[in-house]
């Protein structure tokens, strides 16, 4: 049975754009408390990226708690951590789940045997676990996405045992996929990864091929996330609908 391998990247930096203006229950502690109580990993990997003293000692302390490894590095840059955790992946065999995480989301009870249910019985390439809030404000009504009309992108949904899925044309960096279809696809991430701060809006609407003069690429992958959504983004723009987020937070381990 193939293992899921998570790397969490965590930095001090701050956020760029729009991601910048967060809840203010998001921070490096809740989040990676969060995701420890809730996902329980097993194989879990930390890139610290430019971090504090505060940050580091939040380590140390979790640490007693749970066994991780911890690299730390300093670029500063979303794009370089990325692509750092992106060739440790690579490392791994074909058949192992990669679950890249980012140091502001929020994840519900349970979601490793979700994440672990979507890769068992769909056929689908990437895996993100956040419903983007921005894919049902038509573009007309001043959405972001240019996709969206009629209160939604178009799509099929599929169900597994525990939950829907709905396919969609992107998601951010919190995302799984098997290590095969990220060697696959290497070409497209590591474009991605040119600037200081990922593309990575465009790259899955690349390798989901939402537009057509982007169809030459070789496959057309398929991206699910669940409905209801099991983990948001922090930033305010970007929630996962219909979920106390706030009381999901106050988890502690």
């Amino acid at each position: 049975m193939a293992s899921i391998y998570v790397y969490y990247r965590i930095s001090d930096t701050p956020a760029w754009g729009p991601e910048r203006k967060k809840l203010p229950y998001v921070n490096n502690e809740n989040c990676l408390k969060n995701f420890i109580e809730n996902f329980r990993p097993n194989n879990l990997y930390i890139v610290a990226d430019a971090i504090g003293d505060a940050t580091r000692a939040l380590l140390d302390s979790l640490r007693k708690k749970i066994d991780f490894f911890v690299e730390n590095v300093n670029n500063k840059s979303g794009s370089a951590t990325f692509m750092h955790v992106f060739d440790l992946a690579l490392k791994h065999g074909d058949e192992d789940i990669i679950y890249f995480v980012e140091d502001d989301f929020l994840h519900l009870p349970g979601t490793q045997a979700i994440l672990l249910e979507a890769f068992n019985e769909t056929d689908a390439d990437y895996v993100t676990l956040f419903d983007h809030l921005d894919k049902y404000v038509n573009r007309k009504d001043g959405g972001p996405n240019p996709f969206v009309k009629h209160g939604g992108e178009p799509t099929r949904v599929i169900v597994t045992r525990s939950t829907h899925w709905k396919m969609t044309n992107s998601t951010v960096l919190t995302f799984a996929a098997r290590v095969k279809t990220l060697r696959e696809d290497e070409k497209e991430w590591r474009k991605c990864a040119r600037s200081k701060v990922p593309s990575d809006y465009m790259t899955f609407i690349k390798l989901t091929k939402a537009l057509f003069f982007f169809r030459p690429f070789k496959k057309k992958r398929t991206l699910i996330h669940p409905i209801p959504a099991r983990a948001t983004h922090g930033g305010t723009a970007y929630l996962s609908p219909f979920i106390d987020w706030g009381a999901v937070a106050r988890l502690e381990s």
